[in-house]
């Protein structure tokens, strides 16, 4: 190379047509030397049509691509000095250019190559055209609709992966799944992802995979390349397996910046292989912290719970009964037993429904031996059920007992209590107006003396005032109707 670009130090500068010793015979570096110089005669001038094959840009600055067609492939290259002018960063693999320089060898190879001074974009090459093509067919039919798409399932159980065995997308898959949640099943369907017959396989074994049933989701993945080694995935045939399968597939073909149509048809694509992984698995210490999370609600829903079954028993102790004060005793208790009941099942359905969740996490992070961790927290999950459950069954009995305690007291101060010990209730006849004074008496007035088993009308004969209850009321009860 020259000092600009490194192809110098292979060349043997020569007059043409001298020879190295009288037997015609030269070596290497000088028969190299007098091909440059005719390469770099004839060819000093030279402009070259053609599709970009690969595309590098070296840590030096210089960027190395091939330019090729139908038939036959160029090398070339765009120095450090020039390549900022020339070589765009959105330059991609598969566009056509026409590009202008000069023929050079390189004499360490002994290879030739098209030092490029004049670089203009002609137009997409054949690889895009058709991948424009076939894209703007798919849409109009419908299959990037994003309305399709299906949602990944949040704990997948099995996977189905279509690959390269050998590849080092399959690795970095693997390593991020398995790392995230160990316990999956994987099961991979082995294809081979560039070349001939490639993309034929590709969707042979996507139908297999879907036919065979009992995946969650299907990957179909592979590292990056150029757009001629992802070209399988451009296919047709990729693209109509990957939209009619049962089940969603997740598309992890090439780098960050490789755009497939078996990406635009995939229910979910990933950047990357790697991402891929991280998009179907959901992290093992995640799921054990929501499981913590989820315990905590459901303590915290009992609590509310219970505390607002205190405060209506609380409310229901502290009413005054009104009417009759056994009947709304019964009422109290009826709905005190009702609390209680519901109390229990609501627990027992909570303390059900968490033993069924460890259940299933238990046996989903098996092979992660959480095994110990998951029955030490159903054993306190049941425990607690049935210390809970002997709280209520403790606070309702302390409740009934407030409860027929306000039911006996108040029976004590009934009226009915009052006539059945003895003692009677006089009012004025026809009146039912209670008579607390003499005073308000008087001769020959009718009165009405209401006992616990009837009553008696009687009429005032005299009026004999006293100046204390206690020495007009006998030590019997019966006395108190002789007063009227």
């Amino acid at each position: 190379m020259s000092a600009s670009g490194g192809w110098s130090g292979g060349w043997s500068r020569r007059p043409e047509g001298a020879l190295a010793n009288d037997d015609g015979v030269e070596s290497v570096s000088q028969l190299t030397g007098r091909l440059r110089h005719e390469l770099a005669q004839r060819f000093a001038h030279v402009g070259v049509r053609g599709e970009i094959g690969e595309w590098t840009r070296a840590s030096s600055g210089h960027v190395y691509f091939s330019l090729k067609d139908a038939t036959a492939r160029l090398s070339a290259v765009i120095w450090r000095s020039a390549a900022a002018r020339l070589a765009p960063r959105d330059l991609a693999v598969g566009t056509e250019v026409i590009a202008h320089g000069r023929i050079d060898v390189y004499a360490p190879r002994g290879t030739y190559a098209l030092q490029v001074e004049r670089l203009a974009i002609a137009g997409r090459g054949d690889l895009h055209a058709r991948f424009e093509q076939l894209k703007a067919t798919l849409r109009a039919r419908g299959w990037f609709d994003p309305e399709r798409k299906r949602p990944l399932p949040r704990i997948p159980r099995s996977i189905g992966v279509v690959t390269s065995p050998g590849g080092a997308a399959l690795h970095d898959f693997l390593e991020t799944l398995l790392e995230r949640f160990p316990c999956v099943a994987v099961a991979i369907h082995p294809a081979r992802v560039q070349g001939e017959g490639a993309a034929a396989e590709i969707a042979a074994a996507v139908r297999a995979l879907d036919r065979r049933g009992g995946f969650d989701v299907i990957v179909v993945t592979r590292g990056g390349g150029s757009l001629e080694d992802l070209w399988a995935f451009n296919e047709e045939p990729v693209a109509r397996a990957i939209f009619e399968c049962s089940v969603p597939v997740v598309s992890g073909v090439g780098h960050e910046t490789d755009i497939t149509i078996a990406d635009l048809v995939a229910d979910v694509r990933a950047k990357t292989p790697t991402e891929a992984a991280v998009l179907i698995a959901p992290r093992r210490a995640d799921l054990l912290a929501e499981l913590d999370r989820l315990q905590a609600r459901a303590w915290r829903a009992v609590r509310e719970r219970l505390d607002r079954a205190r405060r209506e028993v609380e409310a229901l102790a502290a009413g005054r009964a009104l009417g009759r004060p056994e009947l709304e005793i019964e009422r109290w208790r009826g709905e005190l037993a009702a609390l209680a009941l519901r109390g229990a099942r609501a627990m027992r359905a909570r303390t059900e429904r968490g033993a069924q969740v460890a259940a299933a996490l238990e046996q989903r992070l098996r092979s992660a031996a959480p095994r110990r961790r998951l029955a030490a927290d159903a054993q306190r999950l049941t425990e607690a059920g049935v210390r809970l459950e002997r709280a209520i069954r403790a606070r309702g009995a302390r409740a009934e007992e407030r409860l027929a305690g306000a039911a006996g007291l108040l029976d004590a101060h009934s009226p009915v209590q009052i006539l059945a010990r003895g003692f009677s209730v006089a009012v004025r006849a026809g009146k039912r107006q209670p008579l607390t004074s003499v005073a308000s008496l008087a001769v020959g007035e009718l009165l009405e003396t209401a006992f616990l088993d009837g009553r008696a009308l009687s009429r005032v004969e005299r009026i004999e005032p006293q100046e204390s209850l206690a020495g007009a009321v006998d030590a019997t009860p019966a006395s108190a109707s002789e007063n009227a």
